[in-house]
C-alpha cells in the first residue's frame, strides 16, 4: 500500500489578502505540475515559500497566545524541506514579494525563526 499523503487546498491563499489582484499575482507565476493523470499548476518555488511563511507566522501567533497542536509547527519543516529541494531558491523573489503583498510583517517573524 502506498503512504498516506495531505494536499492543503486553498481557495484563497492567505486571509490577509483582500484583494482578487494579490492572489492573482501568485497564479500569474504558478507553474505546471503533472499529478498521477492530472494536469495541476502549483506555487513557484518562491512563492510557495512565502506562503509557507504566512502558515508559519499564524502558527507562530496561535502558540504566542495558547498551547497550539504541534502540528502547526510543521511549517518549519516545510521550509526546510522547500529550501533542501530548490538551492537556488531566489531570496530577493521572496522579499520583494512580501512587500509587494503588503505582508512582510506577517513573514518577517517567520524568516526570523528559520
Amino acid at each position: 500500500t502506498m503512504p498516506s499523503r495531505s494536499i492543503d487546498i486553498h481557495w484563497k491563499l492567505s486571509p490577509w489578502f483582500d484583494e482578487a489582484d494579490q492572489t492573482d499575482q501568485f497564479w500569474k507565476r504558478a507553474q505546471p505540475l503533472q499529478f498521477r493523470d492530472h494536469g495541476l499548476v502549483t506555487l513557484n518555488p518562491e512563492d510557495q515559500f512565502l506562503h509557507i511563511c504566512m502558515h508559519g507566522a499564524r502558527a507562530w501567533d496561535s502558540i504566542a497566545e495558547t498551547t497550539a497542536d504541534k502540528s502547526s509547527l510543521t511549517w518549519i519543516a516545510d521550509c526546510v524541506l522547500l529550501s533542501r529541494a530548490f538551492p537556488e531558491l531566489n531570496w530577493d523573489a521572496v522579499t520583494a514579494n512580501a512587500r509587494k503583498l503588503g505582508v512582510r510583517l506577517q513573514v518577517l517573524p517567520a524568516l526570523q525563526f528559520l
